[in-house]
Order: C-alpha cells, then sequence, then structure tokens
C-alpha cells in the first residue's frame, strides 16, 4: 500500500508495481492510510434466523500480510492512537488482525505544508512512533532506520548494496528536523487544555455544533486518529 497520484491528488492504494509509488519528501496524501487497518465499511457479524432461532457467524480474521509505504509521521502516530482504542482491553479482533500483519515504514517530512501542526502537539516532522522502518530524505539518498522486529523482517540482510549510516548522516537528521519544524508556524497546544476539553464533554455548544452535522462521517476518514464508527443491520431477504 502506497501513496499514488490519482487526477492530481496523492491516495494511498494497493499497489502491484514499485513503479505506482510516489513516494515524495514532502507532501501529504488526502487521506491517512488508517482505512487499511480501520476500514470504512466492513460485516462485524451475519444472522440467519432458522425457525424460531437465530444463527450468528464471525466473520474470517484478516490473513493478508500488508505494507503501509511512505507513511507520514503524523499518520503513524495516528495508528498508535487506534491501537490504544482497539487493542486495549477487549481486543477488535479484525483491527487486531491486521495490525499484526501490517508493517509500517515511515517517510519523515523534508518541508512542512501550511495546515501543518505536529510540532504543536509535542511531535516532530521525523517522529518515530508507529513506524517499523523510517526514511529520511537526505540531499544524496534515504536515510532507513529499522526501529521493530517487523521492520527487520521486511529490510533483510543489510550487507550487499547497502551504504552504512555515519554519525554525520545522524547530524543531517537532526537538523532537518530543526529546519521543517521551524516551518510549522503553530504555538505549542498547553497540555493543560486536554483536562478542560474532557471537562467540557457535556457542554451544550457540542449539541448545537451537531444540529449542523450532515452525518457524512468524513471527519472520521479525514482524521488518523479518530476511532468513530456506527453500526447498521442490514436484512437480505
Amino acid at each position: 500500500v502506497a501513496p499514488v497520484e490519482e487526477d492530481g491528488v496523492a491516495l494511498f492504494r494497493r499497489i502491484t508495481s514499485e513503479d505506482q509509488a510516489v513516494v515524495e519528501p514532502s507532501g501529504k496524501t488526502r487521506w491517512s492510510p488508517k482505512e487499511f487497518l480501520f476500514p470504512r465499511t466492513e460485516a462485524l457479524y451475519s444472522y440467519n434466523f432458522t425457525g424460531g432461532t437465530v444463527q450468528l457467524e464471525d466473520p474470517s480474521v484478516p490473513e493478508e500480510h500488508q505494507v503501509l509505504l511512505a507513511v507520514r509521521s503524523c499518520d503513524s502516530a495516528g495508528l498508535v492512537r487506534l491501537d490504544e482504542i482497539f487493542l486495549s482491553g477487549t481486543k477488535d479482533r479484525l483491527y487486531a488482525a491486521r495490525r499484526e500483519n501490517t508493517t509500517v515504514v515511515t517517510t519523515a517530512c523534508a518541508a512542512a505544508d501550511p495546515e501543518c501542526f505536529c510540532t504543536a502537539v509535542g511531535y516532530s516532522p521525523v517522529g518515530e512512533e508507529g513506524a517499523d522502518v523510517q526514511l529520511v530524505p537526505l540531499e544524496d539518498g534515504w536515510l532507513l532506520s529499522v526501529l521493530t522486529d517487523k521492520g527487520g523482517s521486511l529490510v533483510g540482510d543489510p550487507g550487499g548494496g547497502w551504504t552504512k549510516a555515519t554519525a554525520k548522516d545522524r547530524k543531517r537528521t537532526v537538523q532537518l528536523e530543526k529546519i521543517v519544524s521551524e516551518q510549522i508556524g503553530r504555538s505549542p497546544v498547553n497540555q493543560e487544555w486536554s483536562q478542560v476539553l474532557e471537562d467540557g464533554f457535556e457542554h451544550g455548544a457540542w449539541d448545537r455544533l451537531a444540529q449542523h452535522c450532515l452525518g457524512c462521517s468524513v471527519c472520521a476518514y479525514v482524521c488518523p486518529s479518530c476511532s468513530c464508527f456506527d453500526m447498521n443491520h442490514e436484512g437480505n431477504a
């Protein structure tokens, strides 16, 4: 799964050839890659009426292995927030299976877009959270870092064809982080504000805002860490 260009827009899609991937050192995709772990729609169970009884059947657990390539650091951090929801307590079996079978390769940012705000919430354009492998763009190539066992399995033997990173390369990564962070013109969000939002969960302002909601769910697709979902029963007979 990698960014591809469709009608001038970068979107994550399943690819069958490396030539299809658009791996750029800067620029974001329209959506995050979270839908390949938390799909927009999926069957939770099926049921049949047989006589006076109801028979329930769980869907098969996803077994396909996938690699999410060229994920931005902010999007990989969003996946960790989803993990906190769907993998804690009673695990979501479908999400857990996809997560176990997914390797995340992130691409650090070489430039910030006007709407970027990762540094305002204590994160970094070269952050490693949620990544199994990280690619950092340098002037003369990419710095690759293996961060987990999954990442090591994907990269394999780093012997032939690889050039070992140097202390200078690591220093250039620090410099890149400083340059991109300075491009983000957002003031830090005070940590105390999170408690203010929690305390205001029942505030009437949310009800007034909700009256304008069309129920299209686009907000859930855009936000890389949103865990909102709805459930519907559909009969076919």
